[in-house]
């Protein structure tokens, strides 16, 4: 009876030990929740066209982007995302503030496995920037869609896997994005639990991924002096690394880096021309408890 009540013992904690390994790494959000998610990327980026070489100068983004938590319920989680912060540098010159784009809020409805199911607020953004000038509308129609600010959504928010996950067990996410008027670039990402890494004195769960991307080419625009015929993306390298506190259910951080080459036959006033371009980018993406300021 001992030694039965011995092995039923280890059998429990064997399956308690199991149970948390596949413990769901999810966030943990409830109403009024509030946190703020800082991207700061920095891209180099060389053009080949008409035979000539065009380095284009560096430049360094940072967004700043607020989240408040409205409501939680059978549909999901209703978030409020305020744009906090828009700088862009270029090169050596003094960054530049998007004024204009601070305090522009939108309403995201996410469901249980991160899918966006209502992004709200678009129309709004492009009435206060366009005003009554109808070329800047147009512009704006052409540049901005819900798809390309979903993008940053589904980055930070929508990457969790939809299951229980066993270190070394890996699931795909999908985000397809506009690539302005020249088409649409899709990149999926292949993420890997790593186990544990220590940061700032505190375990938390690392996940490593690696990025594929495709380019399609957009149809012909009307608006534009030129159109993409044809083109090509690939990936010379893409990988990056996530820290998540499973224990509080908010990232910590993200970091990635990205080469790609890519290749284009423009059309422009009925001649065609080959480009090339080659870009390397640098992501990272942290997360604060508290509204940053300038």
């Amino acid at each position: 009876m001992p030694r039965r009540c011995f092995v039923a013992l280890l059998l429990t904690a064997a399956l308690a030990v199991g149970a948390r390994a596949q413990a769901p790494v999810e966030w943990k959000l409830k109403p009024k929740d509030t946190f703020y998610i800082r991207t700061v990327t920095t891209s180099k980026q060389t053009l080949k066209a008409l035979q000539k070489e065009i380095k284009q100068p560096d430049t360094e983004q940072t967004v700043v982007l607020g989240f408040t938590v409205e409501d939680k319920n059978a549909e999901g989680l209703v978030l409020k995302e305020t744009v906090e912060d828009l700088t862009v540098k270029v090169g050596n010159n003094e960054p530049q503030t998007f004024d204009a784009l601070r305090g522009a809020s939108f309403n995201v409805t996410l469901s249980p496995k991160g899918e966006i199911l209502k992004f709200e607020g678009l129309g709004q953004l492009i009435d206060k920037l366009s005003g009554d000038d109808i070329a800047v509308r147009r512009a704006l129609q052409a540049h901005l869609n819900d798809e390309l600010l979903k993008k940053s959504v589904r980055e930070v928010l929508a990457f969790l896997p939809d299951r229980p996950i066993k270190d070394n067990e890996t699931w795909e996410r999908t985000v397809e994005s506009p690539f302005g008027p020249t088409g649409t670039v899709r990149q999926t990402n292949t993420y890997k639990m790593a186990g544990k890494e220590d940061v700032g004195g505190k375990k938390v769960d690392k996940i490593t991924f690696t990025s594929d991307v495709s380019y399609k080419a957009g149809k012909p625009d009307n608006a534009l002096s030129y159109s993409v015929l044809s083109g090509e993306i690939k990936t010379d390298e893409a990988k990056g690394t996530v820290h998540f506190d499973a224990e509080t259910g908010r990232l910590v951080d993200m970091e990635s880096q990205m080469k790609l080459r890519g290749r284009m036959i423009l059309s422009n006033a009925g001649t065609n021309i080959d480009a090339e371009i080659t870009q390397e980018q640098s992501t990272k993406v942290t997360l604060l408890k508290d509204k940053p300021t300038k």
